[in-house]
């Protein structure tokens, strides 16, 4: 069932200014991937 969230990005020398910059990129794939999963028929909350 449910379970934790994880969210996971690297740094990219370059384009990220600051660790901020990461996590944003984070969390916007962990909410793509749960909606792809949505889609999939994966129960949500």
């Amino acid at each position: 069932m449910g379970g934790p969230r994880v969210r996971r990005s690297n740094y990219c020398e370059g384009q990220d200014k600051k660790m901020h910059d990461v996590f944003e990129r984070a969390d916007a794939l962990m909410y793509k991937v749960k909606e792809a999963l949505k889609r999939l028929g994966a129960k949500t909350r």
